[in-house]
């Protein structure tokens, strides 16, 4: 007999495969992906690079300071002897003085100084928060810290969806990384912008992670890659969306307040959207399930599979959760294998930002703190078992302590 995963299966491959429900929810539920595009890439906007010159000095004269005087008495405009600026040259970091007198000198530029030449009329972060130069690297850095809020969510949402059901999941990540996005747009400074960047991120990993699962847990087995290939579509939609977005939009402020704002069109999700089958089943709400079996089969029109679901709910015997064992990320790490698995993919999704360092960095610290714990724990065990042991001999005949409280002894001696 087969057991309840098993017969979920068989129930799923009943419900119609390419019905009109699994379609429909199909491509509601995909549309999060261009979201997800323009969380991953709107950065190659907002951080493109812009002819810039400097512009410090850009007070200081150039040419003999004139000198007022007088001579007998009449007033007379006179040039100081002092030496002046002949020349100036604004490259993109400094400004380079050249003196009457051979001399040169260099003035580097500060935050504020800087002027931009952007050739299609652009205005990004790096115009705004002068992010060029010595400061040329927080750009991509912006990325990586995004990047670093999206390996985040994928460690937490995985769990919470499992434990809460994928559709709640889904509708906080999406509406609430909504608002954030928004807010993003009125950054005042960097700090306040990659803050955002990477709440957006987190939050748009969990929107992610909820909607593969809610599109992949629709389909039978052999029909999943194809549901795959067809959410990452999406993606490739939203690149292009927002390509012809960025295109109008040359202020990266305008952009972000655009893209932040397409949620809304999801607006009737929470009415529409139906919460994993699978997630149901396995959870053991079992009330809950026959009701959406009831509604594809609707939808399909298609008869009720009765005798497979009255299979299934004796197969389960009782609420699925207590049958099914709950992983959570400490699993990824209990056999090599999944090592090796969870490493490697780790760094085909950071290999172009410096966030697989950090993965290994964190597991190194996870691990040693794993064996100093399991070191004090040994240490404190074998001591306690020394003084207990040393507590409970008794003493001998001739053993006196060495100091005594002097009180002590005479209420002895009394």
């Amino acid at each position: 007999m087969a057991g309840p995963s098993g017969d979920l299966e068989q129930l799923i491959s009943l419900l119609g495969g390419r019905g009109k429900f699994q379609i429909t929810v199909l491509l509601l539920v995909s549309f999060c992906y261009t979201l997800l595009a323009f969380g991953h890439v709107i950065m190659a906007f907002h951080g493109s690079k812009i002819p810039h010159a400097c512009k410090a000095g850009a007070d200081i004269p150039i040419g003999p300071r004139p000198t007022g005087g007088s001579i007998n008495g009449s007033s007379s405009l006179g040039l100081t002897n002092e030496p002046y600026v002949t020349n100036v040259t604004n490259a993109r970091c400094f400004t380079s003085l050249s003196y009457s007198d051979g001399q040169r000198k260099v003035l580097y530029c500060s935050p504020g100084q800087w002027e931009y030449y952007p050739k299609y009329g652009e205005r990004n972060i790096i115009s705004q928060f002068d992010l060029v130069c010595s400061y040329e690297y927080l750009a991509n850095l912006a990325t990586t810290i995004y990047f670093l809020g999206v390996m985040s969510g994928s460690l937490f949402f995985g769990d919470l969806s499992d434990r809460f059901g994928r559709l709640p999941v889904l509708l906080f990540t999406l509406y609430s990384g909504m608002i954030v996005a928004f807010i993003d747009a009125f950054a005042v400074n960097y700090t306040m912008f990659v803050c955002l960047r990477f709440v957006l991120g987190f939050l748009i990993q969990g929107l992610q992670n909820s909607a593969y699962s809610l599109i992949i847990e629709l389909f039978k087995p052999e029909l999943r890659p194809l549901a795959g290939v067809a959410a990452e579509i999406f993606f490739a939609i939203g690149l292009i969306l927002l390509s012809g977005l960025a295109y109008f939009l040359r202020y990266w402020r305008h952009l972000q307040i655009a893209v932040s704002l397409v949620p809304l069109l999801t607006v009737f999700y929470p009415w529409v959207v139906p919460e994993s089958l699978r997630w149901l089943v396995m959870k053991g709400k079992t009330d809950k399930a026959e009701k959406q079996l009831h509604r594809i089969c609707k939808t399909n029109k298609i008869s009720f599979p009765t005798d497979m679901w009255n299979v299934l709910n004796q197969n389960n015997g009782c609420p699925c959760e207590t049958r099914h064992q709950q992983y959570n990320i400490t699993h990824l790490f209990r056999t090599w294998a999944l090592v090796k698995v969870t490493l490697i993919s780790s760094f085909l999704c950071t290999k172009r930002t410096n966030a697989f360092i950090i993965i290994i960095i964190i597991i190194i610290i996870i691990i040693i703190t794993i064996i100093i714990s399991i070191i004090i724990i040994i240490i404190r065990g074998v001591g306690g078992t020394v003084a207990g042991e040393s507590a409970l001999r008794p003493l001998s005949p001739g053993f006196a302590p060495r100091h005594r409280h002097p009180g002590l002894s005479e209420g002895l001696k009394a």
